[in-house]
């Protein structure tokens, strides 16, 4: 009896943004759950690059700020979470941006499904 590809579209299709949050390869196999050797193979074949972006190669490169302007209601919300939690808008905010990157939330937060049957 053969098993399922762990390695299916929807989980290829999540891998760049892995390697964009600066995930490597021992680290996307580990969270996908296969094999380093199976993750090259199949991006190769795929065309997926597992190189992360010269942003995380280069730690002396300056990078450039960015500024995002809110709705009202959304800088209202982060004003009065700052006050009850001793931060500021501007580190909250920050923080929050950097979990979503770092840990792959973008398809949780936005409620995107990564799986066929959810669709």
């Amino acid at each position: 009896m053969r098993r399922g590809s762990i390695l299916t579209v929807e989980v290829m299709a999540t891998i760049p943004a892995m390697v964009y949050a600066g995930l490597n390869a021992v680290t996307i196999s580990e969270r996908i759950g296969c094999k380093v050797s199976t993750l090259r193979v199949r991006c190769s074949q795929e065309g997926i690059s597992l190189r992360r972006p010269s942003i995380y190669r280069d730690r002396n490169r300056k990078i450039p700020s960015l500024n995002v302007q809110l709705n009202r209601t959304a800088m209202l919300y982060f004003r009065e979470l700052s006050r009850t939690t001793g931060s500021t808008e501007t580190r909250l905010v920050k923080e929050l941006l950097d979990v979503i990157a770092r840990d792959d939330l973008f398809n949780a937060v936005m409620d995107k499904s990564t799986t066929k049957d959810a669709a």
